[in-house]
């Protein structure tokens, strides 16, 4: 029996500044899973206690190491300058021990702290160097006092980012346009069934004798922080209610916004339309049960992987026009595109497609094409099969 040629060892860095799964995370497992398919061997030395749980769940190599909270808030960066003598030095021993005991010959680095740390030493050491952005350069690397540090280093790597929108803002940041390589994130195209398909919100008779609209279903997968603009979709609900009593909102996720979202159902008196069904392991099967996707990001969506999910299923999407959304969703063709925090631009938006079973159907039939066609995970791990390879 042949035993597997090993083409790369790439060891995989993240110590964030809070630990919780999120699109980076489903990333970071995807292209893992694939890659090592092809001969490629992943380590993880990380401080991401919900990424080292799935490393250790699927029997990959993983090594939790306590680097601090990534200085990306005032306390954090206090802490960090207090502490980087003695998180340096721990940081070398272990990149000593991947280079010259694993024979690693890459690092992909998710956050800013190895960033910071290891990318002169991993340069002088041979090793290639792979940053992977997933956020917007926003007050945590703009206002950042090692942002001149981040901006000489990046002159050493290749920075990946997963979409054109996103490379734009690191080149306003400083960055040289020919280290930033865009890779659109990808996912796996599973079979349709008939429940994907849109539902017709018609009427349906119970067991009592009387009549009911069959619910009109709203929902959205993402996480309960400000950024995300939940709250006017919240409010968009409440005006989409007096036309349409039988809509309801599922929102899938957990966040620091809870109970402030909680709140702001009762004081728009539509807690009977809304059901915060907190964080899922599987979402596909919530998001097959939808009408309608919507996406409502108020500040920032470098890519938004979740809306491949939902075109898959063959969702129409409803989004706003911020970030890389628009090149993932291809504006009264896949979905509509609205401006960030407008409720009543959301509201006539969901209110257009509970309207039209035709336009819903069509949308979403475009979407799941849109998505085998620009969006798969065969596509984005071949993307980083040449990148890493060359």
């Amino acid at each position: 029996m042949r035993l597997a040629i090993i083409i790369m060892k790439i060891l995989i860095l993240k110590f964030p500044y809070s630990s919780r799964f999120g699109g980076g995370e489903t990333h970071t497992i995807s292209l893992v899973e694939e890659l090592s398919q092809r001969n490629f061997k992943f380590f993880l030395l990380s401080s991401c206690r919900v990424l080292l749980k799935e490393f250790e769940k699927r029997g990959w190599s993983a090594k939790y190491f306590w680097a601090g909270q990534e200085p990306v808030s005032k306390w954090a960066l206090v802490k960090f300058t207090l502490l980087a003598p003695f998180i340096f030095l721990g940081l070398m021993v272990l990149l000593f021990h991947f280079k010259f005991l694993k024979k690693v010959k890459a690092l992909y680095m998710l956050s800013l702290t190895e960033k910071i740390f290891l990318t002169l030493p991993a340069y002088i050491l041979g090793l290639k160097v792979f940053w992977m952005e997933h956020i917007s350069p926003e007050r945590w690397l703009t206002l950042n006092p090692y942002k001149i540090f981040y901006i000489l280093f990046s002159r050493l790597v290749t920075i990946i980012t997963p979409s054109e929108s996103l490379k734009k803002e690191f080149v306003k940041l400083g960055v040289k346009e020919n280290r930033i390589k865009v890779i659109y994130h990808g996912i796996k195209i599973q079979p349709t069934t008939n429940n994907q398909q849109p539902t017709q919100h018609t009427t349906q008779t119970l067991s009592g004798g009387a009549r009911q609209a069959t619910k009109f279903t709203v929902g959205t997968v993402l996480r309960l922080e400000k950024e995300k603009g939940v709250e006017f979709l919240i409010e968009a609900v409440s005006i989409v209610k007096d036309t349409a009593p039988n809509v309801q909102l599922i929102i899938v996720g957990d966040g620091s916004q809870k109970k402030k979202l909680e709140k702001i159902t009762q004081e728009f008196k539509i807690e009977k339309q809304v059901r915060f069904v907190g964080f899922q392991k599987d979402i596909k099967k919530w998001v097959a049960s939808f009408d309608v996707f919507v996406l409502p990001s108020a500040k920032r969506e470098s890519f938004g992987l979740v809306l491949l999910e939902a075109m898959a299923l063959k969702k129409p999407i409803v989004a706003t026009r911020i970030g890389g959304i628009p090149e993932v969703v291809e504006e009264d063709s896949t979905g509509i595109l609205v401006e960030p925090k407008n409720s009543r631009e959301l509201a006539q938006a969901i209110l257009d497609l509970y309207k039209n079973t035709d336009q819903r159907k069509i949308m979403g039939e475009k979407g799941r094409q849109r998505v085998k066609e620009k969006f798969t995970l065969e596509k984005m791990t071949e993307e980083y099969e040449k990148l890493f390879s060359c």
